[in-house]
């Protein structure tokens, strides 16, 4: 689990890669923090947009989702051109 690459929370993706960035620590409430970490941002007006989001802290509370994306099928898709609606926010 800890070597994965997605983060979804909320109504947010984070995405770090571990080839590029790394999971700096956990604790037992689940807050993670990532290193190298960026924010694809969905909209269904204009494609996904990324936003640097450098060293980041999780906390645990939002945390929904951690799992594994295959890197070689993400980095084929043209983010930029993609368009979708956010997920919805689960509160």
């Amino acid at each position: 689990m800890f070597n994965s690459k997605r983060f979804l929370t909320d109504s947010r993706t984070f995405i770090y890669y571990f080839k590029k960035g790394h999971l700096q620590g956990y604790d037992n409430n689940s807050n993670i923090i990532l290193s190298q970490s960026f924010e694809r941002v969905f909209s269904s007006d204009q494609g996904v947009q990324t936003v640097d989001l450098g060293l980041y802290l999780i906390k645990g509370d939002n945390l929904v989702c951690a799992s594994e994306i295959d890197t070689t099928i993400d980095d084929q898709n043209e983010w930029s051109n993609v368009k979708a609606d956010p997920i919805q926010s689960c509160y």
